[in-house]
């Protein structure tokens, strides 16, 4: 919870609601209330340095490389077939566009996931023979086939959180709300024993409270999906794993739909127990960080510094605004009328003259002080030291005179940002391999 607090901040940052707080009290964000006089702007500039660090993981298409163990002719046409089905179902899983998915979650979240299952459910396209008259047909059939589903942190409890990484977790556990009807499809033996829930609103709150998040930061009120009739038709959904162990050398599986145990295996699914990461999910991480599995974001790491940017530009423009509009200064034996002294120009102000007594004067604000632009600049400045992105990564020119040495701001740029982005290739050539296996497990 203290981890989905800051996340829920984040994804509020984000948006441009950058003036609420995480209130312990009422568990919720809030927005101090201050005097109508009180100019609040918000100049969102932790928004394009997240867009222009995650163009950089989406710069280039995801593409699986696959090559022969040996020089033997069986294993060329083993990987120029498996080039082949990797391909098709990148573009039938449509892994680009969840990729960017994930991606937005790693921001504020610190993590995304990819979760793979086989889902049965699914129909392709079969060639039929008939025994009788030799001819071929295609129909569709519920033959199944490789699934990839996009998970949150939020779904994810590890059992050691000193552990950085999810492939040495000794024991793993997803929670999910899901479809009741789905779920008896998918376990049809015990069917019967599936039944809505409605035990989980602690466990997901944040998340519920994440999905509601309004333009003006406040969170509305969701409620359960049900039926027609009135009826709950979720049920909360517990996976729960163990790597392989003495106990357990192929690892172990149970799923707890509500409180009824539906599936209760002596060993990991799908047969991954004998790869680094045994689990069936393969995980993107925003910045690693050792000794500590909830890592923080480039995001969390810039609040501050928006925070203290929205304050000065503010700040300047009460002074703008008193500077054109000042204060009156003005006895009340004057006896100006409420609403006289507007900011219309030419305007007639009428006031009772007293002899003797000087008339109404205006009181201008003092300048701005030379050191709240140069707070201002250093702010800026600061932003791209925090964040390490650049003008030039983000299309400006900067202090940059000629097109080679843009260039080579621009690798300079990139080459921070390298070994993040190498890491989710990391990622990406395990979950070919993952996606693999279940081919060849699921396909004839």
């Amino acid at each position: 919870h203290p981890h989905e607090q800051q996340w829920y901040v984040n994804q509020a940052m984000f948006r441009g609601q950058q003036y609420v707080q995480w209130s312990e009290r009422d568990q919720k964000l809030t927005v101090p209330e201050v005097p109508s006089h009180r100019i609040r702007l918000t100049i969102n500039r932790i928004f394009p340095k997240v867009r222009a660090r995650r163009a950089k993981f989406l710069k280039n298409r995801i593409r699986w490389d696959v090559f022969p163990a040996t020089l033997e002719q069986r294993d060329k046409m083993n990987a120029r077939a498996t080039k082949k089905v990797l391909d098709y179902q990148y573009r039938r899983m449509r892994l680009e566009k969840k990729y960017r998915q994930v991606l937005a979650t790693t921001d504020t979240q610190a993590k995304g996931y990819m979760w793979l299952y086989w889902d049965e459910s699914v129909k392709v396209r079969i060639q039929i023979v008939d025994p009788m008259t030799g001819q071929k047909s295609v129909q569709e059939v519920e033959a199944g086939d490789v699934a990839v589903e996009v998970g949150s942190p939020l779904e994810v409890l590890v059992s050691d959180p000193q552990c950085s990484d999810l492939c040495y977790q000794e024991e793993l556990m997803r929670l999910k709300m899901r479809d009741v009807k789905t779920l008896q499809a998918r376990y049809p033996d015990k069917a019967h024993l599936i039944k809505s829930s409605t035990a989980s609103a602690d466990i997901f709150r944040y998340q519920k409270q994440m999905a509601s998040l309004s333009a003006t930061g406040s969170v509305a009120q969701m409620e359960d999906k049900k039926s027609k009739d009135g009826n709950d038709t979720t049920v909360l959904v517990t996976e729960y794993f163990v790597r392989p162990c003495p106990d357990y050398p192929n690892g172990r599986y149970v799923v707890v739909a509500g409180e009824e145990v539906v599936l209760k295996d002596a060993e990991l699914p799908y047969g991954f127990h004998d790869m680094e990461n045994p689990f069936p999910c393969v995980e993107f991480t925003d910045v690693e960080m050792a000794g500590q599995y909830w890592s923080p974001t480039v995001m969390e790491q810039l609040i501050g510094l928006q925070r203290e940017y929205n304050l000065m530009r503010s700040k300047l423009a009460e002074n703008i605004r008193l500077m054109a509009f000042p204060k009156l200064l003005a006895a009340k034996q004057h006896n100006i009328p409420p609403g006289a002294w507007t900011s219309e120009a030419g305007e007639f102000v009428e006031y009772n003259a007293i002899p003797g007594h000087p008339p109404p004067q205006p009181w201008n604000p003092p300048n701005i002080s030379s050191d709240v632009w140069q707070t201002i600049a250093i702010l800026q400045k600061e932003f791209e030291d925090v964040s390490q992105i650049y003008p030039v990564s983000e299309g400006k020119a900067a202090g940059a005179t000629s097109g080679f040495q843009t260039n080579l701001l621009q690798e300079a740029t990139d080459s921070v940002h390298a070994p993040d982005s190498r890491a989710h290739e990391m990622v990406w050539q395990e979950l070919g391999y993952k996606v693999r296996r279940l081919i060849k497990m699921g396909y004839d």
